[in-house]
């Protein structure tokens, strides 16, 4: 029987690690910002993804939280939209030609004065 479990727990252990991604290539120290328009937005697991372009024209991937956080926090589909101009922080990819911010800590929408942080977002604003 423990020939064939080990064998067993070991493929599980190796399958469960690989599918969640590390944070190895994001530089976690460094903090960025941009300001553009959401191109587009899915609430998919295991993160929100956004494409946002930015005032330079650059199109940037988007990596939000987990969905699940993020909708017991009051992000549900309808908070950010297509067209929203945002103000996003978060961590670069070590490749800047990868254009890619995630460990989000702020998104803003100065439109209405909503604003998300890590820690939680700001009272609900009508929409």
């Amino acid at each position: 029987m423990t020939r064939t479990l080990v064998p067993a727990l070991v493929l599980l252990l190796v399958s469960t690690a690989s599918a969640h991604h590390s944070y190895g290539d994001i530089l976690r120290e460094q903090s960025v910002t941009i300001s553009g328009l959401v191109d587009d937005i899915e609430f998919v697991n295991p993160h929100v993804r956004m494409q946002v372009r930015a005032d330079d024209g650059v199109v940037y991937a988007i990596e939000w939280g987990n969905i699940t956080q993020l909708t017991r926090g009051n992000v549900g589909r309808e908070t950010v939209r297509t067209g929203d101009r945002l103000l996003i922080t978060g961590s670069p990819h070590r490749d800047p030609e990868k254009k890619l911010l995630t460990l989000l800590t702020e998104i803003k929408r100065p439109a209405d004065g909503w604003t998300w942080t890590k820690a939680g977002p700001a009272p609900t604003v009508p929409r």
